[in-house]
């Protein structure tokens, strides 16, 4: 092949598109129903005005990918005084790879004096699932904040991937569940948690 051929066929087969012209066609995409539902998240909004909070067990955790989409749950607990702050923020408050403790230094120097510590790595929203992250040295796996897991005295049940607690008569209750990369926590358990820490 000679130059001129590539240039041809370059031009010929793969005709050059404009910005305008992707603009248009993603418009296009969107304007159709099962496009206006994903760019809108409409199927995501019906289930929080639905079914979230009547549920027994919520997502705390989950991260998927197929084809079209990447989608990815994740929660953090936020104040009370903080919550409308929060709900009028189109941002993300927290991501997985935020929250873990973290060190300051004032004026970019590094003295023992100028040293500020944040458990939740300065952030206002505390973590519910903590994604553990090796580099991979390891593989990274979701974790569940210590200090939810002591206040339910939760023991982690190997064999079911889950943690347990017990009740008087010493039954298993099932409170946080690892399924295929999901982590789901029973919403009586969140509830308790959240009402003690306000």
């Amino acid at each position: 092949m000679n130059k001129d051929s590539i240039s041809k066929t370059s031009t010929d087969e793969y005709p050059q598109v404009t910005q305008a012209d992707f603009e248009q066609a993603v418009l296009r995409r969107n304007l159709e129903p099962e496009g206006q539902n994903y760019a809108l998240f409409l199927k995501e909004r019906e289930h929080i005005k639905t079914q979230l909070g009547n549920e027994k067990w919520i997502t705390v955790y989950s991260s998927s990918q197929d084809a079209r989409e990447t989608t990815d749950k994740y929660c953090g607990l936020v104040k009370n005084s903080d919550v409308d702050n929060v709900l009028t923020d189109d941002g993300w408050e927290l991501s997985f790879e935020e929250g873990f403790p973290a060190r300051r230094c004032q004026h970019g120097l590094c003295t023992n004096v100028e040293i500020e510590y944040d458990r939740f790595g300065f952030s206002d929203v505390e973590p519910l699932v903590f994604i553990r992250n090796y580099h991979g040295f390891r593989d990274n796996h979701p974790e569940i904040s210590e200090e939810f897991r002591f206040f339910h005295n939760l023991y982690y049940e190997r064999k079911r991937d889950e943690f347990v607690k017990f009740d008087e008569s010493g039954e298993e209750i099932p409170v946080v569940r690892f399924k295929n990369g999901t982590v789901l926590i029973r919403l009586k358990e969140i509830r308790q948690f959240l009402s003690i820490k306000e």
